[in-house]
């Protein structure tokens, strides 16, 4: 009882009510970037007297019980100011092998409906969408700290859309593929891969991509999904990575309530003709503030009830179910899935036979365990 408990993230920050009211759980919470709200409430916390009532992104319990609601924290613009995260903490629990996570930049360029950041940009507005990039010199250090502390053999890069400012990306490759050297992949938009983009990456060591397809289906990814790129655009990513001698993996996400199962044999053609080293599926999930999970209420895919534990964070992982309300529709995206596991072991010629819907049926009645093996099959063979 004498502890306070604050929480923070992405969740605290699209449901920050919801948090407050489970009694006795949470005294405050953080929401939207925290770190400003964060050193003013380290410097004002006095024991005993109640925390502060008038901080900027946090919001507090009061001595009635009531919610404070002060807003969003401020952005923080300089991200060079900020240390660099301390891992050691998590290391007993998430331990990341020879493989080293970092972030370089915050904010991302689009507005993906199934995204938390479309809830950052609605509060945040262009300062979300102008994406913040640490000085590439500031990245360099953390990765040399890295290296000498952990002996990291490669790096993942898990920026939202790495290469979406081709001038920092020039300078900071230039000093990765001089100073650092590891093989590294990262996580881009279609619409922000060219032939000059690619060679930098290449020349740089980058060993695989990851592309976010999200679905063949131009309607449902433009008018669901809220993304603007062209099919041509995510056949011409994956071409450039395939000649460049990069490898590819397509993010693609199944169950979405206007997609049929014409739409995941389209798909799967479109996937059959792709030199990609590993498809990875999800299950739609309405995240709490996402706009998606808005639209899908106000077209009654979800109920009130629905809605309400989404925002209580009680939902299934988007690796099992997501909010996939059919028992049809998921029993369908669990034959797609296998299929586009299966698909990196495959020759060409076997994945053109079998791109269809007789036989998505077909393994939709295999057991999820072959699913499961099959991705870890491709993703062995494909190294990612």
């Amino acid at each position: 009882p004498n502890v306070v408990i604050i929480g923070g993230g992405p969740h605290a920050t699209v449901a920050p009510l919801n948090m407050l009211q489970k009694k006795d759980e949470f005294d405050a919470v953080l929401v939207g970037e925290g770190e400003k709200a964060w050193l003013e409430l380290l410097h004002r916390f006095e024991p005993g007297a109640g925390l502060p009532q008038d901080i900027k992104g946090l919001w507090v319990k009061n001595g009635k019980g009531d919610i404070v609601d002060n807003g969003w924290g401020e952005l923080v613009e300089n991200l060079d100011e900020l240390p660099f995260p301390d891992k050691e903490i998590f290391a007993p629990y998430y331990p990341h092998g020879k493989t080293y996570g970092i972030i370089t930049s915050r904010g991302c360029p689009y507005a993906c409906s199934f995204c938390q950041n479309s809830a950052f940009k609605r509060s945040y507005g262009r300062a979300w969408s102008s994406v913040r990039h640490r000085s590439p010199e500031n990245v360099m250090d953390e990765l040399k700290q890295a290296r000498r502390t952990y002996d990291i053999k490669s790096v993942h890069f898990i920026d939202d859309c790495f290469t979406s400012n081709k001038k920092w990306l020039k300078r900071f490759l230039s000093l990765y593929a001089a100073e650092i050297g590891l093989p590294f992949r990262c996580i881009n938009h279609p619409a922000t891969l060219d032939e000059e983009r690619i060679g930098l990456l290449k020349r740089a060591g980058c060993h695989s991509v990851v592309i976010g397809v999200q679905d063949w289906n131009e309607g449902i990814r433009k008018e669901l999904y809220g993304r603007s790129e062209n099919d041509g655009q995510i056949r011409a990513a994956f071409e450039m990575a395939r000649k460049a001698g990069i490898r590819s993996v397509a993010n693609h996400i199944c169950g979405s309530p206007p997609e049929t199962p014409s739409d995941l044999a389209r798909a799967s053609a479109e996937y059959a003709e792709l030199d990609i080293s590993r498809i990875a599926t999800f299950h739609l999930t309405y995240f709490p503030g996402a706009d998606i999970t808005a639209a899908a209420r106000e077209r009654g895919w979800i109920n009130d009830e629905q809605l309400k534990r989404a925002y209580e964070g009680s939902f299934h992982s988007y690796h099992d179910g997501g909010s996939i309300n059919s028992a049809e529709q998921l029993k369908t995206a669990r034959g797609f899935e296998f299929m586009m596991h299966a698909f990196p072991l495959l020759p060409s010629s076997i994945k053109r036979r079998i791109a269809n819907e007789s036989s998505i049926r077909l393994f939709s009645h295999f057991p999820q365990m072959l699913t499961k093996m099959a991705d870890l099959g491709a993703t062995i063979v494909g190294q990612d």
